[in-house]
């Protein structure tokens, strides 16, 4: 027998079904705070998938034009390969061309210290982009604190995520109206 999913007191749906039927209650609730902060605040959230994705898109731009800036010398201007050079390849980066998997294996075919499995390609690129975004911001992050501080906030974690499913309804509009 299918495991039934309690998304709200009279609504038990099995996890196919709810998958076929729609969004889950995460991606419901996501859906409705991006539309309420920007309705509200005007602040545009952006989901992990994009972010992820502009995270390699930026790794590979600045990894791709160290190594061609290391070889073409003083011909090599980093505005222009960033403006003009880079975006003809892969997009500008409110409008990449292609996914974050894809862009990592790019990066992986073309560098050996790239993983050639996708998955690692894309931590590892996502890892690069962090420290390149720490070192232009003056900020030295290990991961020994890394690991610090998301222990710190799984301990504060007051409520388990599957009691999410109580909280959230499947109507159209959320209690903020939206």
């Amino acid at each position: 027998m299918a495991t039934k999913t309690r998304i709200h007191k009279s609504v038990n749906r099995t996890p196919k079904s709810a998958a076929v039927n729609g969004a889950t209650p995460i991606e419901k609730l996501v859906g409705h705070l991006i539309k309420a902060t920007h309705k509200l605040y005007g602040v545009e959230l952006i989901r992990r998938e994009e972010r992820e994705q502009r995270a390699i898109y930026y790794a590979l731009r600045e990894t791709l034009g160290r190594e061609v800036s290391g070889k073409a010398g003083n011909k090599f201007n980093w505005q222009v390969w960033s403006q003009k050079v880079f975006p003809k390849f892969f997009g500008e980066p409110d409008d990449i061309k292609y996914s974050a998997r894809m862009m990592a294996q790019i990066a992986a075919a073309l560098y050996h210290t790239i993983p050639v499995d996708p998955e690692a390609a894309i931590a590892e690129l996502v890892r690069r982009n962090q420290e390149s975004l720490n070192r232009r911001n003056g900020q030295s992050v290990n991961d020994e604190e890394i690991d610090d501080i998301l222990d710190d906030e799984l301990d504060d974690e007051e409520e388990p995520l599957a009691e999410l499913d109580d909280e959230l309804g499947d109507e159209e509009e959320d209690e903020f109206g939206f």
